[in-house]
């Protein structure tokens, strides 16, 4: 099954945070508080937004990290790039030049053109989804806030919202 990882999930909620709110930079310590993201995974997500150039890192008293993109032309598929690499369905698929993968089928396989197809498309998606868009559907969930978050991860569900 294709799933996000708690790394991409824990990411599109800090980033959530500094749309909302973009005249402020948000430290992690701020930003974990508010949802109860473990601060040391929150802090390697921040970093690698920052070196993606998603956000930029302000220092000093009033530092923190504020994005650096347009949440309307951010997309999800550049998001989960920047935080998990290159998307792969099938470990065959948009290996770097000159490497080879494990699979004893990669020459013959009956399904490795349509299943580089259907990761065409998903790729597509992922890219035509913006930042925005999320913000957008989470809006009405922001009262819920943190308590949501920590009921749904104690009982280790997803949150799905419906809209």
């Amino acid at each position: 099954m294709l799933n996000f990882t708690k790394k991409t999930e824990y990411g599109i909620i800090a980033l959530t945070c500094l749309v909302r709110n973009p005249a402020k930079a948000f430290n992690s310590r701020e930003i974990s508080a508010e949802f109860g993201i473990p601060l040391p995974i929150l802090s390697n997500i921040l970093k690698e937004l920052a070196k993606s150039g998603i956000v930029e890192s302000l220092r000093g008293a009033k530092g923190g990290y504020r994005l650096l993109e347009n949440a309307e032309e951010l997309s999800l598929g550049r998001v989960l790039e920047a935080l998990e690499g290159k998307m792969r369905i099938t470990e065959c698929m948009d290996l770097p030049e000159g490497e080879a993968s494990e699979c004893r089928l990669e020459g013959s396989c009956p399904v490795r053109a349509p299943l580089k197809r259907l990761q065409q498309k998903v790729k597509g998606w992922l890219n035509e989804v913006t930042l925005a868009e999320i913000v957008g559907e989470s809006n009405n969930h922001l009262e819920k806030g943190p308590k949501l978050y920590e009921v749904a991860h104690i009982y280790g569900q997803p949150i799905h919202h419906s809209g």
